[in-house]
């Protein structure tokens, strides 16, 4: 007898854009609450703002974690495993019994956030065919509602991060039986492309200075004078102002040189958080968002294009970006100390000198293909 294939309820692409937009939302929402949420635990741990600082580098360290054991192991770290880590670190996050628990929790989340972000992107990439890229645009786009649904939800629970992080933890569970257990991609049998460090500092400085500009924000807000649930509020409209920029990038973007764009977009984003330190730095904080948005994608292009083609190119640009996120943050913790809690003006010297750094190479830059051949 011939055994008549059964279809399933719904295409695998149908299962994959809901599994993959949850994982990206859940994502951003557990990311973008940590900002607003640092300044509770300053008071509830008795911490300092360096101390406390240490809440985003975790969550970077958590996220290059989930990044690496897809370039050491790949395949073995599954979407299900990924979620099961987002539920998990969430969980912990919500129990907080005390602060390094909470740290606990903050690097797990964070290692199944750098998988989750690895996995879906390279199955929107591959697996949706001709439209793979605007897909890939999507899915990032799709990350951003979760940023900006995040704080605004936190503010709802009345600034509450354990009954925040609960919730994010029974949505990360419930997904986990929906998302695929199996591999996610085959063996790369070839080494890492040409690794040339100047290239890839501009990711670390660069990433660094949005994911500073993502986490401590809100705490610098404060010490501008802003209110907690006003600084919560702020945060959503900077991811407001982020995804609009993204998404109008999807058509701007190829109209304009890779370096070009990477250089003016860390340019304004600088000169937005200076302005943000000397007067109305709710305003300047949402500039911030609009200009920062464009800072990863520019910078992995024009990389990407300068390192060459390889299996490995797209996660060393990227494990660039996060080893930022990790160090960054945590050089500017003793600053904000330093400075009475405000980070806006280191933030805006870092940001202003990669700038200038970036126009003094524009020549060779802006043009990396050329580039990648010298």
């Amino acid at each position: 007898r011939q055994r008549i294939p059964v279809r399933p309820a719904f295409p695998l692409s149908f299962a994959l854009l809901l599994t993959g937009s949850a994982g990206l939302v859940l994502n951003g929402a557990g990311q973008s609450v940590m900002g607003p949420a640092l300044p509770g635990y300053i008071r509830q741990f008795g911490l300092t703002a360096a101390s406390g600082s240490l809440l985003i580098s975790v969550f970077w360290v958590g996220a290059l974690a989930g990044v690496a054991s897809l370039i050491l192991w790949p395949g073995r770290l599954s979407a299900r495993w990924s979620f099961a880590a987002l539920a998990l670190g969430a969980a912990l996050m919500a129990a907080q019994p005390n602060w390094p628990t909470v740290l606990l929790g903050a690097g797990v989340f964070g290692l199944g956030d750098g998988a989750l972000s690895v996995i879906f992107n390279r199955r929107f990439l591959t697996e949706f065919g001709a439209r793979g890229p605007s897909m890939v645009g999507l899915l990032n786009a799709i990350y951003c509602v979760g940023a900006i649904g995040g704080p605004l939800i936190f503010v709802t629970l009345g600034s509450n991060p354990q009954l925040t992080y609960a919730l994010i933890a029974i949505l990360a569970a419930g997904i986990i039986p929906f998302a695929s257990a199996g591999k996610t991609e085959s063996r790369a049998t070839s080494g890492p492309g040409r690794i040339r460090p100047a290239i890839l500092l501009f990711g670390v400085t660069a990433i660094g200075f949005e994911a500073a500009a993502i986490g401590l924000g809100p705490t610098a807000l404060i010490a501008e004078g802003v209110t907690e649930v006003n600084a919560a509020q702020l945060t959503s409209l900077f991811f407001a102002a982020y995804l609009g920029v993204r998404v109008l990038s999807i058509w701007v973007a190829p109209l304009v040189n890779p370096f070009t764009l990477f250089t003016l977009s860390i340019a304004l984003s600088g000169a937005s958080a200076l302005a943000a330190g000397i007067a109305y730095p709710g305003l300047f904080y949402i500039l911030c968002g609009a200009s920062v948005s464009l800072v990863f994608p520019a910078y992995f292009i024009f990389a990407a294009q300068a390192l060459g083609e390889s299996p490995r190119t797209a996660a060393t640009v990227m494990a660039s970006g996060l080893i930022g996120g990790i160090t960054i943050p945590l050089l500017i913790g003793p600053a904000m100390a330093a400075s009475g809690g405000s980070a806006f003006g280191v933030m805006a010297a870092l940001a202003l000198g990669i700038a200038v750094l970036a126009a003094v190479n524009w020549r060779t830059l802006a043009r990396p293909q050329q580039a990648a051949q010298t």
